[in-house]
């Protein structure tokens, strides 16, 4: 039978994939196999359908009788509202079959959309924000992170920060983060509300589980597996809604009580606030008797949570072997209590495809499944990977292994679960059905599909929360911000408590997010605290204290909050048990200590990597790596910078994650810059460049501009600009101001080399704009250092630049960036000296002297050297003077291994250097030679300012 493709007949439109009936806008309601059915006919109109071969299309693989297919197609007549003897839609002909005799057309290959459509977004964002100066990538999770981690020092080799966004679905739907990926504001944004008035709400239960009374441990698998069992029988024909096991678990940590016969009024309005519940199943089990003739005794009591009081019990007594039959007695006797009609035979094959063939299967499933629920992917696995092997044909556990899949970083892994699931579910009841195709087009990624999914399904049941939350989720992911945005307002139009829903600002700031507009998601989420508060909802409450976490890292405006919502984001995922909560708090945390307190940061990076390591979360294990290995490297230690970003690179290279081992690479290549080797680092960001998603305009951009500062360095000042000038014009393009202003500086500190002090000014100053008006006091001091230095040869007040310094080397040593900080004194002893200070600039000097000696980058040893070099011989005679000599000797070494390595600009400053000490030495002769040649050198590969130098010192 085709799954796709939208079919219209009379006053009906049926769409194959979204699995909806509408009679003009309306949906009419279907269970899975009426469905299935009148697919079938609109797909062979006018054939005349033996019964034989409807029950082979319509119930493959199930063995049913004549009476299941009359029933359908009772159903289906009755769906349609035709009367008997009628006939104008389905004809009976006796002793051959049916036939379908309205005139059926195709309308169109996809599906007609259920909720109406706010303007699509325009375009996508980069996946990476800079810092100064080659851009370090940092891997983060969260679906929106990244790590505030300084560039190394002020110069024009641009460190990126940039995100490596590891796949990981949520169940609640509400972890995935796109920072990187945003796109901008439309001139009329267009948000519509997806609901013009509150839709019709059904009667609410959450089935909370069963307490073992038979004191065997072997037994406890039941609760879950009772539980669930029974949440399916009671979905049957859509009549109600089952909250999610889910949502259940996360109020179980909310409120610590135990499965139990019954509740107390005050946990029950509790309840009603938490789960938007009106009614609660519970009681317990009893096994009686031994294996393998174990009976079941199930009591069940069912209790009304606004009322406060029990409304029924049950008593069902059933074989271990036959749980079906169970939960059934018990299902059916509830239903009654409730006048909800009885399970149709249809519907009865639908709950059993939603059940594990065997009792191994299911007390697997149920072990995995409780497992999952309380976070922890890693048993869950191993116990759905058995339930897999014990019934290979169930769906569910395929689905649901996709998920720990999912968590523990194996996308690929999880893609080919969640396909799997998706393959086998043909036979599971409509809504189960839509949810694992739901799951699987949003793990492997096909954003468009899963969200016409989730749209179908908060159509379908639009008093579902979840629903919406996840619909909300995807449009995000999918780059649809706006349609999110209406997703949200519908949200909001439910009836109470659900449009209460903390949640909900989540899912907002997402949306925001995307679209870049950060002033709209602080009120969000100040109101989702407030609302978790008032509710008592702890777990909520931390990831609403987390997100505010990110936030006010991200703006960098408040530090001592956002250590304050990280602190308390932890304190409670731990106390409820929530350890990748708690390893997603300290690792933002991480990212703030970082702007003030660096060894604290890597204190809480590897407390939150042994968490991940120790749940098995090999992606977020990588991701901890490769911000450790940035932060060393910062420090100034490559070497254990290498070792973390190596294992980071190995662990997504296993993982199969080829996006992030791309970024990861590319910090690889920032290491062996920051070695001296320029080669090397060239070969690496070119292999990063090639390994990147095509699609992903703006990393190409974050790469583009750091093989443009190797360019740069090694004297190809063409091929640098070229490469600044593209990064810019991409960022700018997409709106990306803050990423921007690392190309201006770039081009700032390439102008200056040429001698254009007023495109360098220009340039800096643009980039100083931006970096003010987004706060980043470490990014505005890298700046401030490089509009000194053109200051400085612009012949401007020193004592202006003297005083910028002193400020500027306040924040790089709070920010403990040593190689910044190294170069920010060679520049203050320049001002010093060019204000008569001889003395100040020496004990300058020896400050950045110091500092460099602890660098590992040649290039900072270098630079220092060679201001060391003018400082050390500026009064008279110095020239003869020991020092001189010295730093005679020093140039020249620098300028052998300057040349072996590469680096075009510092063997010509060096060269410089040196012949302007030979002039001042009485060396006239070969001073003016070596000057000579240095000009056209310098002026050869466009260094003009170094030209000019030159021919000024020749006179």
């Amino acid at each position: 039978m085709k799954t796709e493709g939208v079919f219209q007949f009379g006053e009906f439109h049926i769409d194959a994939r979204a699995r909806t009936l509408r009679r003009d806008s309306a949906i009419v309601t279907l269970n899975s196999r009426t469905f299935d059915m009148l697919l079938y006919f609109v797909q062979n109109p006018g054939q005349v359908l033996t019964r034989d071969e409807l029950l082979k299309n319509v119930w493959p693989d199930t063995i049913v009788d004549e009476n299941n297919l009359a029933q359908s197609i009772s159903a289906l007549r009755r769906a349609l509202e035709e009367k008997p003897g009628d006939n104008s839609y389905i004809v009976t002909l006796p002793g051959r079959g049916y036939q379908f005799v309205s005139p059926v057309q195709m309308v169109a290959l996809q599906t007609v959309s259920v909720v109406p459509d706010a303007a699509t977004a325009a375009s996508n964002g980069p996946s990476g924000l800079l810092f100064q100066e080659h851009i370090r990538t940092s891997v983060v999770t969260e679906e929106k992170e990244h790590l505030s981690l300084p560039p190394p020092r002020n110069r024009a080799a641009v460190r990126q920060v940039a995100l490596l966004v590891v796949a990981a679905t949520s169940l609640a739907g509400y972890y995935a983060w796109v920072q990187f990926h945003r796109v901008q504001p439309q001139n009329s944004p267009g948000i519509r509300s997806t609901a013009a008035a509150p839709p019709p709400v059904r009667r609410s239960i959450a089935v909370l589980g069963f307490r073992n009374l038979s004191g065997n441990p072997e037994e406890a698998w039941l609760s879950t597996a009772l539980a669930e069992m029974l949440t399916t029988e009671l979905e049957a024909g859509e009549k109600l809604r089952l909250v999610s096991g889910e949502d259940i678990a996360r109020a179980k940590l909310d409120l610590p009580f135990a499965d139990a016969d019954s509740l107390s009024r005050n946990t029950l309005a509790q309840l009603h606030k938490d789960l938007d519940g009106d009614l609660i199943v519970l009681g317990s089990y009893t096994a009686l008797g031994e294996k393998p003739s174990t009976r079941i005794r199930l009591d069940v009591r069912l209790q009304d949570t606004a009322a406060g009081e029990t409304i029924a019990n049950v008593a069902v007594v059933g074989s271990e072997t036959d749980l079906f039959d169970l939960v059934s007695q018990a299902g059916s006797r509830l239903r009654g209590k409730l006048g909800v009609e009885a399970v149709s035979p249809v519907e009865e094959v639908g709950i059993r495809a939603s059940l594990p063939s065997n009792r191994d299967a299911a007390r697997l499933y149920s072990e995995g499944l409780a497992r999952l629920r309380v976070l922890d992917a890693l048993e869950a696995r191993d116990l759905l990977l058995q339930a897999i092997a014990a019934d290979p044909k169930f769906s569910l556990a395929h689905s649901a292994l996709a998920e720990a899949w999912s968590r523990l970083g194996y996308d690929k892994k999880a893609q080919q679960e969640a396909r799997q699931a998706y393959d086998l579910s043909t036979n599971l009841t409509r809504e189960e059905r839509l949810v694992v195709e739901g799951r699987y087009r949003d793990i492997d990624h096909e954003y468009e599909k899963a969200i016409e999914i989730y749209r179908a399904l908060f159509t379908l049941f639009p008093d579902n929360v979840d629903y919406g939350l996840k619909l909300a989720a995807v449009q995000t992911r999918g780059s649809q911000g706006h349609d999110a945005l209406a997703t949200v307002e519908s949200l909001r139009k439910l009836a109470p408590p659900a449009s209460e829903d903390p949640r909900i600002e989540f899912v907002e700031v997402q949306a925001w997010t995307l679209l870049g507009d950060s002033k709209h998601e602080e009120q969000p989420l100040a109101r989702a605290v407030e609302k978790a508060k008032a509710q008592g909802s702890r777990l909520i409450l931390a990831e609403a204290r987390e997100l505010q976490c990110r936030f006010w890292r991200d703006l960098r405006s408040s530090t001592e909050n956002a250590v304050a919502a990280c602190r308390e984001a932890r304190d409670i995922f731990a106390a409820a048990g929530d350890q990748e909560g708690e390893a997603r708090s300290l690792r933002i945390w991480a990212d703030v200590a970082f702007q003030t307190d660096v060894p604290q940061s890597i204190r809480l990076f590897q407390q939150a990597q042994a968490i991940f390591s120790r749940n098995g979360s090999e992606a977020d294990v990588a991701n901890v790596l490769n911000n450790l290995g940035n932060v060393y490297e910062l420090q100034g230690d490559p070497a254990t910078a290498e070792k973390m970003l190596r294992q980071a690179v190995a662990i997504f290279r296993r993982l199969d994650d080829q996006k992030n081992m791309t970024t990861a690479l590319g910090n690889l290549a920032n290491d062996r810059l920051d070695r001296g080797d320029l080669r090397g680092a060239l070969q690496l960001y070119e292999e990063t460049r090639q390994g990147h998603d095509p699609a992903d305009a703006g990393y190409a951009a974050l790469i583009g501009h750091n093989i443009a500062f190797v360019h740069q360095l090694q004297g190809d000042l063409l091929g640098a600009r070229q490469g600044f000038e593209q990064s810019l014009a991409i960022w700018q393009k997409n709106g990306y101001q803050v990423s921007s202003a690392y190309a201006m500086w770039g081009l700032g500190s390439l102008l200056l080399q040429e001698a254009d002090f007023s495109g360098s000014r220009k340039m800096y100053e643009q980039a100083l704009a931006i970096r003010t008006s987004a706060h980043d006091e470490f990014t505005i001091a890298e700046t401030q250092l490089g509009l000194a230095d053109l200051s400085l040869e612009e012949a401007r007040s020193p004592v202006e630049q003297e005083a910028a310094m002193r400020q500027v080397i306040e924040v790089f040593q709070k920010r403990k960036a040593r190689d910044d900080e190294t170069l920010a004194w060679c520049v203050l002893a320049r001002a010093l000296l060019a204000e008569g200070k001889a003395a100040a600039a020496s004990e300058a000097m020896q400050h950045a002297r110091s500092l460099a000696a602890k660098s590992q980058n040649p290039e900072i040893r270098w630079r220092t050297a060679i201001a060391a070099a003018r400082i050390d011989t500026a009064g008279k005679d110095a020239a003869h003077s020991s020092a001189g000599i010295a730093a005679r000797k020093e140039l020249a070494a620098i300028i052998t291994k300057s040349r072996e390595l590469g680096y075009m600009d510092i063997e010509l400053d060096a060269r410089l250097a040196l012949a302007e000490i030979e002039m001042k030495a009485g060396q006239t002769t070969a001073g003016r030679a070596h000057l000579a040649a240095i000009e056209a050198d310098a002026k050869g590969r466009g260094y003009n300012l170094v030209a000019r130098k030159a021919a000024t010192a020749r006179g």
